[in-house]
């Protein structure tokens, strides 16, 4: 039998790293993030009830919590490995799942279902952790970068740069996500990656409700600068790392996945979500 290059099956394991949901005995129910800021109305939902509570300050999060926020209203997480996630006005977000090695935080996986979010996934050491986002029509998987996402219903016709303004009131199977890169590169494509695109710093891209994926756009600076004015949140506003240290910090990732990503994205990423059973909002929309 030959054997797959080296390369090829270091790149296969760590997709499977960032798209998988996690296998049985890995998750760790523990407060392994915390609400650090928080403006207006905030509240959050437990993994193990159905009833919404105003959020705390400093209020510990674990898998399976959900959090909203409502008109000019913020929020800001922290979770323990130095990532920070920053959700706008008028916005739902879950924690899926938090997965250790030991007490270290391996991977984590979240859902935005609507609104506006900004992700700040920081190095804990030498190799980053992978971190992914699900939203009703899009998957953005990374380790050590930063970027914008935005999701609302496709009913809206929202301008390309438009500001999210109605809260989710329609079907989650029928909502557009967008996303614009700060730092480093993200793997952004629809659920099932049939179509997918890699969308580097300062770039635009957009995943439609009929799973079309866009290729990434380039964006001037003005409007880089427009999504993240839109964040009032006390740390969005400090300087942005040098796209030229961050670039350092992740070429050897970057380089492997643009070299071998067409190959075996087919082979690799369609059998990992099958086997996996990522949710598809569209067979939930039918019960």
């Amino acid at each position: 039998m030959n054997k797959l290059p080296k390369n090829l099956v270091l790149l296969a394991f760590s997709f499977a790293m960032i798209f998988s949901w996690g296998l049985p005995g890995t998750s760790v129910y523990a407060e392994d993030a915390s609400l650090v800021e928080i403006e207006g109305r905030v509240e959050v939902r437990d993994r193990d009830s159905a009833v919404w509570v105003s959020a705390r300050l400093q209020q510990g999060l674990e898998a399976g919590d959900q959090i909203r926020t409502g008109e000019s209203s913020l929020a800001t997480i922290s979770f323990k490995n130095k990532t920070e996630v920053y959700l706008r006005e008028s916005t739902e977000f879950r924690i899926d799942d938090v997965i250790k090695k030991g007490k270290r935080i391996r991977e984590v996986h979240v859902t935005l279902n609507i609104g506006e979010m900004l992700s700040r996934v920081k190095k804990t050491s030498q190799k980053a952790e992978p971190f992914r986002v699900k939203t009703p029509s899009a998957i953005a998987g990374v380790r050590g970068t930063q970027f914008y996402l935005k999701v609302y219903p496709a009913k809206e016709q929202a301008s390309k740069f438009g500001i999210i303004k109605n809260a989710y009131a329609g079907d989650l199977a029928e909502m557009i996500t967008e996303i614009l890169v700060e730092t480093g590169t993200v793997l952004f494509g629809n659920l099932d990656l049939t179509s997918s695109f890699l969308v580097n710093a300062g770039q635009w891209g957009i995943a439609h409700p009929d799973g079309q994926v866009n290729p990434p756009l380039d964006v001037h600076d003005d409007v880089r600068d427009s999504w993240r004015h839109r964040y009032k949140h006390k740390k969005v506003q400090e300087k942005i790392p040098e796209e030229a240290d961050v670039r350092q910090e992740v070429r050897k990732d970057i380089e492997q996945i643009k070299e071998d990503a067409e190959a075996i994205r087919k082979d690799v990423q369609l059998d990992i979500i099958q086997n996996r059973g990522i949710d598809d909002p569209q067979k939930k929309s039918q019960h």
